[in-house]
C-alpha cells in the first residue's frame, strides 16, 4: 500500500519528528537519556522511562498517533515508536 500525500501537507507522523527535532537542541542539554512524548506536533512532556511516556500517550492522544523518543544525540528509531491505532 503507498501513501500519497498532498504537497506541503505533512502527515501526522511527519509533524511530530519535526517538532521533536526542533526541540532537540534544548532537550539535549535538559533531558539527554529520557523520553520526549509528542503529539499534535507538540512537544508535550518528558518522562524517566518510555512505559511512563506511552501510558501518558495513551491517556492523552487516547487511539490517535503520537510519538516517543528517546532524548538522543543518535538516530531517530522512525516506525518503532509512533503509535496509532490500526
Amino acid at each position: 500500500m503507498t501513501t500519497t500525500t498532498i504537497p506541503g501537507q505533512e502527515t501526522a507522523f511527519e509533524q511530530d519528528v519535526c517538532a521533536y527535532l526542533d526541540a532537540l537542541p534544548t532537550l539535549l542539554s535538559t533531558s539527554e537519556g529520557k523520553f520526549a512524548l509528542v503529539g499534535a506536533a507538540e512537544l508535550t512532556n518528558i518522562f524517566d522511562n518510555r512505559t511512563e511516556a506511552m501510558r501518558a500517550g495513551y491517556q492523552r492522544f487516547g487511539q490517535r498517533g503520537f510519538l516517543v523518543q528517546e532524548v538522543s544525540r543518535h538516530d531517530l528509531e522512525m516506525g518503532t515508536h509512533w503509535q496509532q491505532a490500526c
